[in-house]
């Protein structure tokens, strides 16, 4: 995870440094929604509150094609419950999207951003909790007997923006396995605003 995170950050680095010196052009966004899990062995999870904060990088190509990276920090997770018990699962990620963009001039200054493609995340935190009558459990998400911490998935979204302000919808449909033997997968849906510089 050390090395991980240390590749995103010294990548992130070249990339800020590139921008300073083209029309690359960086951005902050946050958005919230809901995360679940998907799949055969999905069912009985809920979906659950999430969010999603971080820092973009947008880099033309072509006309109205580009491509967009950059970290975020994601709460995702599932919740289930039976007559008895009560469980949150609670998934912290850092994550870095690798996205084709489509842009197209809508007029008056508005623009409608669409952007596919896929994402790397590695699980940095989060707790798993059960609850019942007389007790509450809590243990890590992810580690010794708990969920796989690399996720990686794809992601399609549509984003507006007016001037330098943005708001739309992204959504994330994860591909790894949460566990070894666990056809169940991550799926988000988060509805942001954000500020190019």
């Amino acid at each position: 995870m050390k090395k991980f995170i240390l590749t995103v950050v010294v990548a992130l680095l070249s990339v800020f440094g590139v921008a300073a010196e083209s029309n690359v052009q960086l951005s902050v966004k946050a958005g919230v929604g809901a995360a679940g899990w998907i799949g055969d062995d999905a069912d009985g999870a809920n979906a659950k509150f999430a969010y999603r904060v971080g820092l973009g990088v947008d880099v033309p190509i072509s006309g109205m094609w580009g491509f967009q990276t950059g970290l975020n920090f994601a709460g995702m997770g599932a919740k289930g419950d039976s007559d008895l018990l009560d469980l949150t699962v609670n998934q912290l990620y850092l994550e870095v999207p690798l996205m084709a963009t489509a842009r197209v001039d809508a007029g008056n200054g508005l623009g409608i951003v669409f952007n596919a493609g896929p994402y790397l995340a590695c699980g940095v935190g989060g707790k798993t909790k059960v609850s019942g009558s007389n007790a509450e459990l809590s243990s890590d998400t992810f580690g010794d007997g708990g969920l796989r911490r690399f996720d990686a998935g794809l992601g399609f979204g549509m984003n507006f923006e007016f001037n330098r302000f943005m708001v739309g919808v992204d959504t994330r449909f994860g591909l790894a396995k949460l566990a070894s033997d666990a056809k169940a997968h991550n799926f988000g849906v988060f509805f942001g605003v954000g500020y190019k510089f």
